[in-house]
Parts: structure tokens; sequence; C-alpha cells
């Protein structure tokens, strides 16, 4: 997602989220190189609701506004199992995570909206 803050010159904020913050970081440090804006790296695990309403109560404390979301979280091919709260992998994680992300993030998006009109 990509917030952006207009203090006299624009800042971007661009917050990833991985199960893997190592992994994550390294990627931080490619697209660093791409932009000029402040990267932030967020533990969140897709296949669980609790994760992800940790992570956007992270990101709602932080932010005034988000310009962009993009869900890109998904798996295939895993046996079948259950996320912690009972759902089918495929479904939290393919469906119900960028669902519930979405949702609980949409003040952030829609103040963006105001701030554009």
């Amino acid at each position: 997602m990509i917030s952006e803050e207009t203090t006299g010159h624009d800042k971007k904020t661009y917050f990833f989220f991985f199960q893997d913050t190592e992994l994550g970081q390294d990627v931080a440090v490619e697209v660093r190189g791409e932009t000029n804006g402040e990267i932030v790296v967020e533990y969140c695990d897709p296949g669980s609701l609790k994760s992800i309403h940790e992570f956007c109560t992270r990101v709602l404390e932080q932010e005034s506004r988000i310009h962009v979301l993009i869900n890109n979280a998904a798996v295939m091919w895993v046996p079948m199992e259950r996320s912690p709260e009972g759902f089918e992998t495929h479904w939290a994680v393919n469906h119900l995570a960028a669902f519930v992300m979405t949702q609980l993030l949409m003040p952030l998006l829609q103040r963006c909206e105001l701030y554009n009109t």
C-alpha cells in the first residue's frame, strides 16, 4: 500500500507485509533503489484474521490516508489445512484476507478520496 503525506513536498510511505520479515527487508532494499519513499516492512500472516487485524491496527495508528492498496497474497497447491479461525487455507488467504484487509483500511482509502475532491 502507498500512503502519501503532503507537507510542502510529497513523502510516500510504502507498506509491505510479509510472513518472513527477513525476506521483506531484502525486498525493501531493492525497492528503495527504485523510489525515494520510506519503505516499511511489517509482519502479517494472511491466513490469520487476528494477524490481519493487528497489521491493519498498526497502519491505522500510523497513517492518515492510503492512496493505493494492492492485495497480492495468495497460495496455490497447498495441502488441505485450516486457518487459526477454522477457514480452509485457500479461502482464508486468497479471498478472505483481501476482503478483511480492504474493509479495515477503507477509512484511510476514503479519506484519500476526500482530499482529492
